[in-house]
């Protein structure tokens, strides 16, 4: 049995009339938004700050930015909570894990791509990046999954 979201289906329907932008989803979206502000622009100014390179600063603020967000997608999906209670024997599938799975690994690529093809360094003015600087963006990105869960207090994801 697939483990989904507690008591979803125990609560009403929302009333068609109420909008789909409540003041909580647009404080979510608002907190959400500032994050990723802070991290391109911090990200890009550090990085053309401290080695001149537009192209560099360029791709780690685009690749800090989708780690934040893989980050991000990992804190409101089931996908954890789903793989604990498949390994400890309560749950016998995991349907979320195929599609979450496969979407980070598509954007693991696509980053991947964007940084290293050199046509697209080309196209998209991009810079290919050592492994250092990809830890870099990973740990830029990483402090979303604490963002995310003072957000999820504001305005739960479910």
């Amino acid at each position: 049995m697939l483990q989904k979201a507690q008591n979803v289906m125990k609560k009403s329907p929302r009333n068609p009339n109420e909008p789909i932008l409540s003041g909580s989803r647009l404080k979510r979206i608002l907190a959400v938004s500032l994050f990723n502000w802070i991290v391109i622009f911090g990200v890009f100014e550090y990085i053309r700050a401290t080695t001149g390179d537009m192209n560099l600063a360029r791709t780690m603020a685009i690749n800090s930015l989708i780690a934040g967000r893989i980050f991000y997608l990992l804190s409101i999906s089931q996908l954890v909570p789903n793989l604990i209670a498949k390994m400890d024997g309560t749950i016998q599938e995991n349907a979320d894990l195929p599609a979450i799975g496969f979407g980070i690994l598509g954007a693991i690529i696509l980053q991947i791509v964007f940084a290293h093809v050199p046509l697209i360094n080309d196209v998209f003015s991009t810079a290919p990046l050592s492994f250092q600087q990809w830890l870099f963006c990973l740990a830029v990105g990483s402090p979303m999954i604490l963002w995310a869960a003072v957000v999820n207090k504001i305005d739960p994801p479910n």
